[in-house]
This record gives structure tokens, sequence and C-alpha cells, in this order.
């Protein structure tokens, strides 16, 4: 039997239902933009000052998506996230990069929404929903 889950989701559903939360976003959650992707961003603790970022960051805010800038050869196609003002609040996971990189690679504009966030056990943790534009 399905669970019920309701919006807006919790971390902790997001982690005991993944496959039914993103059905729910997929297929009930009205944002702009065309639903790519739900998912739980990497390296949210490495990002600058990470815990003033987590205290301000809002549900429901709406972040941006672009390459990676790092020198480093291996991050070149990292998806860096990042808020307005252009602080970054951490990575998209490996699986997540391929699509929304190559929707950038063709100048398809991919950004994201703040679904849920959680500081478990100290560890930062946030649950990202994927939009890009119409294409």
């Amino acid at each position: 039997m399905k669970n019920k889950l309701k919006l807006p989701l919790s971390y902790s559903d997001f982690k005991r239902f993944r496959d039914e939360a993103i059905e729910l976003y997929a297929s009930k959650h009205a944002r702009a933009g065309v639903f790519v992707g739900l998912t739980e961003l990497e390296g949210v603790f490495d990002c600058d000052e990470p815990e003033r970022i987590f205290a301000t960051l809002l549900i429901g805010e709406r972040v941006g998506m672009a390459f990676s800038d790092a020198g480093r050869k291996q991050l070149k196609n990292r998806i860096r996230v990042f808020r307005a003002d252009g602080s970054e609040i951490g990575y998209l996971p490996g699986s997540d990069s391929v699509l929304v990189g190559h929707l950038l690679k063709n100048g398809i504009e991919a950004f994201a929404y703040v679904e849920a966030k959680d500081a478990e056990s100290g560890l930062l943790s946030v649950i990202v929903s994927i939009y890009c534009e119409k294409y």
C-alpha cells in the first residue's frame, strides 16, 4: 500500500519514500517549467558559511544551476547550485548532472526550488526539485 504523501514534503518523507515523492512532484506540484527531478544536493557542508546559508535558505526559494567553475578537471562537469546572490549551496549528484549538463550545454535554462532541508546529526542536507524551461 502506498503512503499518502502531502506537500510540502518533509526531509524524512523524501528519504523514506523517494520514488513516491518524485511521482508526487512530477504529477501535482505546479511550478514554472518542465519537471526534471527531485534530489538531495551534495557538498552542502563544503560551501562557504554553511550554517548561515542553511539558516536563511527558504523552502520554495528558486535557485540557479550552472557548470562548476572549479579548476580541477574532474569537477568541470559538476553542476553547482547557487542562490540569487551567487552563494553556492551545493552540487547536483552525478546521476542528475548528466541530463542537466546536457540541457545547459544546449542553451536551455535549468533551475531548482528548495523543497526541504535538515540538519540531522549536524549534517546539512537540502532537497531540491529540478526544472528547465520548455524545450
